[in-house]
């Protein structure tokens, strides 16, 4: 199936991403449809449902639904009918959810205390020097892998009270590159300036990739499956199951915790750090709603929240009272 031909392509409506996605699981279904010799597009009900009760065997449910969404998506873009609304599909789909559940694995989260030990275990190489400057990073502005490739020296500013902040030009949530400025910690800002020295990095990419001898490959930037690897190598020194989202789920965890007692996300207002509030809702719900860490009603604050709101500083991260704020309680924990 080429995506490109088709009628109504979707290329031009779907982000890098989500192509990717697209193309992936669409030579998957042709794959099994060709194994099996029936037509992949149009793709009858049945063999979509056969498709469905084949895929709960071998994927997780949100992979397999993955899988649909993209075959539904091809059918719409050749402007066929789409198979993934027959009531056989459907039914299937529901007797995956109840065989294998619905619920996806949550990454171990990426602490302090697990960044500290980290930092205390490492060699000191180059590539242990890179690493572990992009993972303090990471979890101070819940970066994604993508976010962290992208990153150039030019979007990190240091500031005289020994903190910085980093310039998200693009994000997976913002695909139209209105971008957004984040705080890092002075204790970040040390690990960051001590790989910029050691690469000779002035300009372009941020984290560069290392080869096996230790030298850096100048202008050659990381992948996002060289970050997933790098945070699983330093997980596995000290015993830890980390994954590529462990750094974001970490400051999530925190952050949540801090909200309980109406603390600031890293001298951010909490209730206007949209990254922050996202990941709150989606832990939120896999705790079955316990323990949110903001009660609204109508969209406004509501009890002590709302008063610290009121009177809470509105020019967002560059004040310095909420800098100065923010040093002082990672310097206390």
């Amino acid at each position: 199936i080429s995506v490109n031909c088709l009628p109504s392509s979707p290329v031009n409506e779907c982000n890098k991403v989500e192509i990717k996605a697209i193309k992936a699981d669409s030579k998957r279904f042709a794959d099994w449809c060709s194994e099996r010799g029936v037509p992949s597009l149009p793709a009858d009900p049945d063999t979509l449902r056969a498709c469905v009760d084949w895929g709960a065997e071998e994927f997780k449910p949100a992979t397999v639904k993955r899988h649909l969404a993209s075959i539904a998506h091809l059918h719409r873009a050749a402007r066929l009918l789409d198979p993934a609304k027959d009531n056989k599909v459907r039914l299937a789909v529901k007797r995956m959810n109840r065989t294998k559940g619905t619920r996806q694995k949550q990454a171990r989260g990426l602490t302090m205390v697990d960044a500290a030990i980290i930092r205390s275990k490492v060699e000191g190489t180059v590539r242990d020097t890179r690493d572990v400057a992009m993972i303090l990073v990471a979890r101070d502005i819940l970066a994604r892998s993508s976010e962290l490739v992208a990153m150039n020296r030019e979007d990190v500013q240091f500031d005289e009270d020994g903190a910085g902040t980093v310039l998200i030009r693009k994000s997976k949530t913002d695909q139209e590159g209105m971008g957004a400025q984040r705080w890092i910690s002075p204790d970040t800002v040390q690990a960051l300036k001590k790989w910029l020295l050691i690469a000779g990095i002035d300009k372009g990419a941020m984290f560069q990739a290392v080869t096996k001898g230790g030298n850096v490959k100048r202008g050659t930037r990381l992948s996002t499956t060289d970050v997933y690897r790098s945070i699983q190598r330093l997980g596995s020194m000290v015993g830890l199951d980390l994954s590529g989202h462990s750094c974001r789920v970490g400051m999530a965890q925190f952050d949540r915790q801090r909200c309980r007692t109406g603390g600031n996300h890293a001298g951010w207002p909490l209730e206007e750090s949209d990254h922050a509030r996202a990941l709150f809702r989606t832990l939120g719900s896999r705790s079955g709603g316990r323990g949110r860490p903001l009660q609204e009603k109508g969209g406004r604050v509501q009890g002590r929240q709302r008063r610290e709101e009121a009177t809470a500083p509105r020019t967002g991260p560059a004040t310095v009272e909420n800098r100065r704020d923010a040093a002082r309680f990672n310097t206390l924990n």
